[in-house]
């Protein structure tokens, strides 16, 4: 995930993970809301992860649909529900340089991202 720019120098790069927990039905439009701020604006390398909570609708179909069709896009599944467990899960595993967390419906707003 960390990438060198033209002259060579390492850029920083964030992750932002989405605990998700039965959200199928709204998941292809946050997620696709959310990759396309930063797509467009950041000038850094950036992941959008989401984290199914032992989802048990389509949500995992749904996140793994996703992966296929946005670059930036990845997804994990825990056996676990709980929030604090999946930020914990992805994160302690995240080689990005700034870690984040925003809910599926993106309630903190784009423009504070």
């Amino acid at each position: 995930m960390n990438e060198t720019n033209a002259r060579g120098v390492r850029q920083r790069s964030v992750e932002t993970v989405v605990p998700v927990y039965n959200e199928a039905h709204v998941l292809a439009g946050s997620i696709g809301r959310l990759h396309a701020y930063p797509e467009a604006s950041f000038p850094f390398p950036f992941r959008i992860t989401v984290a199914d909570n032992a989802s048990t609708d389509a949500t995992w179909q749904a996140a793994t649909d996703l992966t296929l069709r946005l670059p930036h896009v990845h997804a994990v599944h825990l056996d676990a529900k709980g929030r604090g467990r999946a930020l914990k899960h992805v994160w302690s595993r995240s080689t990005a340089d700034v870690v984040a967390y925003m809910d599926v419906g993106l309630s903190t707003g784009l423009g504070r991202f």
